[in-house]
């Protein structure tokens, strides 16, 4: 291949978008890669937890079954950022305040989300719909459902009591004089008491949140049936941005509003070792969900996309997602007809593919900035292994040294 059109396919390959949120639907569909049976798991209506580590694509997995429930389904997908839910977030994190207070804030505002995104469901369906003052009405339970507040603190009762007494005259007695017999003098007194009393009640206090799950199950259940059975699809991605203390809470008011309901399914991403379901109580009792009972949690990104858990899996999902990329850029001078053909032109031998796709690790996002890396390196002439043992060299050094220098270090047990 003549030098200038490798020089072109390198600079489509540093080109491309290396975050699912910043892609158009249309470009997620496109560059998406199944390795069977990920897709066939992910897109049944079951509730589930996906779980992957950061850059394995999750979110990007969520946005095409988002597409996919719309379009081949005909139900309605309801994507939550756990990055955009509330105005502050800090107050989640704020260890300071109370944890019943940072827990009721993020529910409120988890749910104010929800309320947000049925207000768009709403507004497409209501037009077209046969009885568009129930979807309005149903809609309004549902924000009056999650909007109460209550004040707690001390009350102050006060009772005052007024008492009026009134004399009246005008006769009782008679009195006949006897300078004029045919005269008579009446005098009549009359005493009345009149008591009255008046009470006031004076509550003082803090505003508070008061959520009624009962409440907002009955209200979210009415709203989903309004829609012409069509089911909805919660994904919630994210999930590992919300405070590891507060999950349980936040996973309570999914078990205990969303999952009762039948035309309703719920999807959750997170990162495994930054997540906390359950607090776990006497007697069998928990606050959150129970994987396994609640949800099930039998798909892991890892298991389809780590070289050495399998080889030919992993080198056929990065070939594929490398070459739909390429595919899908807007700017591509030189075309291919298969993934093969274009990891034949820029590396220099198939090996050289598998020490890049070792050193990716299985994680799809880093094969897109490292592919950049190790193109920069062997712009204008196809990749050597010397290429990609640089690139994932530097690519460490800038990308993971920093985090592993900052975690707290691991005890050491020692057997005595």
């Amino acid at each position: 291949m003549a030098e200038n059109e490798l020089a072109s396919i390198h600079a489509t390959l540093i080109g491309f978008t290396k975050r699912a949120e910043k892609a158009s639907e249309e470009s997620l569909v496109a560059t998406f890669v199944d390795s069977a049976p990920l897709f066939a798991l992910l897109a049944t209506a079951n509730n589930q937890v996906i779980y992957g580590r950061r850059g394995t694509g999750k979110t990007h997995a969520l946005k095409v079954l988002a597409e996919h429930v719309e379009q081949k389904l005909n139900a309605i997908p309801v994507f939550i950022d756990m990055r955009t839910i509330g105005s502050n977030g800090s107050i989640y994190s704020d260890s300071s305040r109370p944890l019943a207070e940072r827990a009721s804030t993020l529910l409120a505002d988890a749910l104010s989300g929800i309320l947000t995104e049925f207000y768009s469901i709403a507004l497409s369906v209501i037009d077209g719909h046969p009885h568009p003052d129930e979807v309005t009405r149903r809609l309004d339970a549902l924000q009056s459902s999650i909007s109460t507040v209550k004040i707690s603190g001390e009350v102050e009762e006060q009772t005052e009591e007024t008492e009026k007494n009134q004399t009246e005259k005008g006769g009782g007695a008679t009195v006949r004089l006897a300078a004029a017999p045919a005269v008579n003098a009446n005098l009549a007194t009359k005493a009345r008491s009149d008591l009255g009393k008046t009470r006031s009640l004076k509550r003082s206090g803090q505003e508070k949140i008061h959520l009624s799950f009962g409440n907002i199950g009955g209200a979210l259940s009415d709203m989903v049936a309004i829609l012409g059975g069509r089911r909805v699809w919660f994904l919630v991605d994210e999930w590992s941005e919300v405070p590891i203390d507060l999950q349980p809470y936040l996973a309570d008011l999914f078990r205990r509003v969303v999952l009762p309901l039948n035309d309703l399914t719920v999807k959750i991403a997170a990162i495994e070792h930054r997540t906390n379901f359950a607090i776990l109580k006497d007697r069998g009792e928990y606050i959150g969900l129970e994987l396994g009972a609640d949800v099930s949690a039998d798909l892991n990104l890892d298991d389809f996309l780590v070289f050495d858990n399998s080889q030919e899996k992993a080198t056929d999902f990065l070939s594929n997602l490398i070459f739909r990329h390429y595919q899908s850029s807007p700017d591509i001078s030189v075309s291919f007809s298969d993934p093969n053909r274009l990891i034949s032109a820029i590396f220099t031998q198939r090996p050289v593919f598998e020490e890049f796709v070792r050193a990716v690790e299985g994680v799809p996002r880093d094969a897109l900035n490292l592919i950049a890396k190790v193109v920069t390196k062997a712009y204008g002439r196809p990749i050597a292994m010397s290429d990609v043992r640089a690139g994932a060299r530097d690519w460490y050094n800038q990308d993971k040294a920093a985090v592993i220098r900052n975690d707290p270090p691991l005890p050491i047990f020692c057997n005595t």
